[in-house]
């Protein structure tokens, strides 16, 4: 590993054209988080497009031609991310979600707030069910705090309007409840002429399909009408031939193809996508004519014509189809540190960093940059599936934690499971 300290724009330069083989990376999002400097907008959206871009272009430079990055944004800023990016002569290829439960609602509330412009003194009324309290990091719920114009002590007490302008506004917020994030996926352009010979000759152009399929212990069935049928999980037309199924299976056993959604497995997500259903896929088969599909029906099987013969599989289920991560635990985010403790406001889960690392990282081992390594996590992920890692960060603080949490990348193998 090679950890630099320093204003990444500065360092990228120190490295060599295409010396990378694949990046992910957490730039800040250009909204002043927790009133942190390092995630100021520079002045605006243009300024801040601008810094993006710079950092983008050198990022390309010292990526292998076909070399993927996966930059991570936010849903408020994620255009700005996307244009720089594209600005910087990436091609954008995809957005992956990871949806989670846990973010921290930080809306304004309107009543409380024109209540306060009146100098208007409300009347306690109750007290929330909200998990602030002393035991809480003060740091970590300050912004929350201060959207609601409040001493973090009293953020838990319940209060009525005491104007009729704060009655006619009570409910009323600024901000939705995070729940979404997005991670760009990008592609520096191909050196040769198609995939195959650039990857050929310069290892890279592919993302890892099988090291990122979804583990099940279901069996993904899919029906197969002959040898000369190409095996696909979807679409299995028959060719001009009209030969008749011949009884066989393919059975997957890798497991379910990779999706651009994630989601962090709490109950609070699953619950969400449980009211909608989940989605089924049949059996098909053949008769010679046409597709029929078999369905169950009062414990007997029985066929259905599927006249567009578009097929499916022999399975069911909803986010058990995607891969699931949740965000960074207290115990993670302080494993490796020797007693102390990260302040770090956005620390990234080291199995989330592995999946995305596996999906854009050739098959050999590959050197994976991070210019916004913050406290680690992608260098930690990286050395677990046997990579080399650069990693720029300029606050000298999560330098410090960046390189204990690294130093002990060992400790982290259980999260991956």
């Amino acid at each position: 590993m090679k950890l630099i300290n320093g204003d990444c724009l500065e360092k990228l330069k120190e490295l060599a054209d295409n010396s990378v083989d694949a990046i992910v990376t957490d730039p800040p999002a250009g909204i002043s988080f927790m009133n942190k400097e390092w995630d100021s907008n520079k002045g605006g959206r243009d300024e801040w497009m601008q810094w993006l871009t710079e950092v983008m272009t050198e990022a390309k430079r010292v990526l292998k031609h076909g070399g993927h990055a996966l930059v991570w944004a936010i849903p408020r800023t994620s255009h700005w991310t996307a244009m720089a990016i594209e600005n910087a002569g990436f091609e954008v290829r995809d957005c992956v979600y990871h949806i989670q439960s846990q973010g921290f609602p930080k809306s304004l509330n309107v009543s409380k707030a024109i209540d306060k412009k009146f100098g208007a003194e409300r009347q306690v009324v109750g007290k929330s069910n909200t998990c602030i309290g002393k035991s809480m990091n003060k740091d970590r719920v300050a912004n929350w705090v201060r959207s609601e114009n409040d001493n973090w002590k009293d953020a838990n007490k319940i209060t009525a309007p005491a104007t009729d302008k704060a009655k006619e506004y009570d409910g009323y917020g600024s901000q939705l409840k995070p729940a979404v994030e997005c991670w760009w996926l990008c592609r520096k352009p191909l050196a040769e002429k198609n995939i195959v010979d650039n990857v050929l000759k310069h290892g890279t152009g592919a993302i890892n399909i099988d090291k990122s399929r979804i583990p099940t212990e279901e069996k993904v069935q899919i029906n197969k009408v002959n040898e000369s049928i190409s095996k696909t999980t979807r679409g299995c037309f028959i060719n001009d031939k009209k030969e008749k199924w011949d009884g066989t299976y393919e059975i997957n056993t890798q497991g379910r193809f990779p999706a651009n959604l994630i989601h962090d497995g709490s109950d609070a997500v699953m619950e969400e996508f449980k009211k909608y259903g989940e989605s089924k896929s049949s059996i098909f088969h053949y008769d010679g004519k046409k597709f029929n599909t078999m369905h169950e029906k009062d414990g007997r099987k029985t066929i259905n014509e599927y006249s567009n013969g578009t097929g499916g599989y022999d399975d069911n289920g909803s986010v058990a189809r995607f891969f699931y991560c949740s965000k960074t635990s207290v115990s993670e985010r302080n494993l490796g540190l020797d007693g102390e403790k990260s302040n770090h406001p956005t620390v990234k889960p080291v199995k989330l960093m592995s999946y995305l690392v596996n999906l854009i990282a050739p098959p050999y081992k590959s050197v994976i940059l991070d210019m916004f390594m913050g406290t680690g996590s992608t260098g930690i992920a990286a050395l677990l599936n046997g990579h080399d890692f650069i990693g720029i960060e300029m606050s000298e603080e999560y330098m410090k934690i960046a390189e204990a949490r690294i130093n002990n990348y060992e400790e982290f193998r259980k999260y991956l499971k």
